[in-house]
């Protein structure tokens, strides 16, 4: 499961930065938008899912001011403060989708795919996000998300997750955004791997409270996090027995995909707008699961090398110690430049590299549309 934001890439495996809250106070020691009397000048555009509006504040320095437009959730209120000419152009353009990203048809809430990726854009820009109601940037678009989807059914989500058998006992889930994927996904992944709650049963709620808790700017940004996923088809079956509790439409509409499937099999899950990278990285974790060949050739490979580098990585990004031998394997694979995004001296493991994307191209061949991958 590689942390990975949609829309920056460059940010793969990037520590996140703590985003300003409502309650600092403003660069230049002003006071806060609302006290904001007579702002030079005001441009306001309607989106089908944004009312945006751009105040000019001091000379070449703008606030760009976002609410959404929602079916079934309260709107939620964010401020892009302090920023120039270009940068309220680019968020604008990232919320109208006028910057030519693709986003799919079938992205049931894309106002959170636009708003995510204006937010991603302002951490990477340094630019200060301020919530003016409904909590911090990623809680309050998270909430959106989840009150948003509650008025989708099980039915209707069926039919925009994709699903296809890769063969040998693999089958990949397609999801047309991030934001349905993390949220469908999260428990059945965590259950599978987390450090705090591997092999337990817990609600989204203490889910929720816990992941805060481990981001340093101690918001719940799963949803942003997160660009693959891979469990074994077993960790359905608690979900299948309610031992979760009550079930999500999404979490729902999964269990149905795979109700009465016989026999050992393994599901990955990416985003259909995504690079054929993540589909690799997670083609990768289930061959090492289902195919016992194929895992104790990287396992000889891994055997040579020291890992411990990239243990300490995996460690720091929250993954279960029983799967750092499965993850490293998976990252190896991956551009060498993440690794070395996380301060990683990749020299010793070029060669390493190499080996393991020879092995995974000769065992992948088998599977169905994936000669090229």
């Amino acid at each position: 499961m590689p942390p990975r934001h949609e829309y920056a890439s460059e940010q793969l495996m990037a520590p996140r930065n703590p985003t300003p809250q409502h309650s600092a106070p403003r660069s230049d020691g002003s006071a806060a938008l609302s006290d904001v009397a007579l702002p030079r000048s005001r441009r306001t555009l309607e989106t089908p899912h944004f009312h945006i509006t751009t105040l000019q504040t001091s000379q070449g320095v703008f606030d760009v001011i976002v609410s959404t437009k929602g079916s079934h959730a309260k709107p939620i209120t964010l401020t892009f403060e302090d920023v120039s000419r270009n940068d309220a152009r680019a968020i604008t353009s990232t919320l109208s989708n006028r910057d030519g990203a693709p986003v799919s048809p079938r992205d049931p809430v894309p106002a959170v795919t636009y708003m995510n990726r204006a937010i991603i854009y302002a951490e990477l820009h340094n630019i200060t996000l301020r919530t003016l109601s409904g909590g911090a940037g990623f809680d309050a678009l998270s909430t959106f998300f989840d009150e948003e989807i509650k008025g989708i059914s099980s039915q209707e989500l069926k039919k925009i997750i994709a699903l296809e058998g890769l063969g040998c006992g693999i089958y990949h889930l397609s999801f047309p955004s991030q934001t349905l994927m993390t949220s469908t996904l999260l428990r059945m992944q965590e259950h599978f791997e987390s450090p705090r709650y591997r092999g337990k049963y817990f609600s989204h709620a203490e889910f929720r409270s816990w992941y805060r808790t481990i981001r340093d700017h101690k918001e719940f940004s799963y949803y942003s996090d997160w660009a693959g996923f891979n469990i074994p088809g077993s960790v359905l079956r608690p979900f299948i027995d309610g031992r979760f509790g009550e079930l999500t439409s999404a979490e729902t509409a999964v269990i149905e995909l795979f109700r009465g499937m016989k026999g050992k099999f393994y599901i990955i899950g990416t985003i259909e707008t995504d690079n054929i990278a993540t589909l690799r990285h997670e083609i990768a974790h289930a061959l090492y699961h289902t195919n016992p060949t194929y895992r104790q050739e990287v396992n000889d490979i891994l055997s040579s090398v020291d890992c411990a580098p990239i243990h300490k990585i995996l460690k720091g990004l929250g993954y279960h110690q029983a799967h750092w031998l499965d993850e490293t394997h998976a990252y190896l694979g991956d551009p060498l430049s993440e690794l070395e995004s996380h301060g990683v001296n990749t020299v010793p493991f070029t060669k390493t590299h190499y080996q393991l994307l020879n092995v995974y191209k000769r065992h992948a061949v088998r599977l169905h549309h994936l000669k090229e991958s």
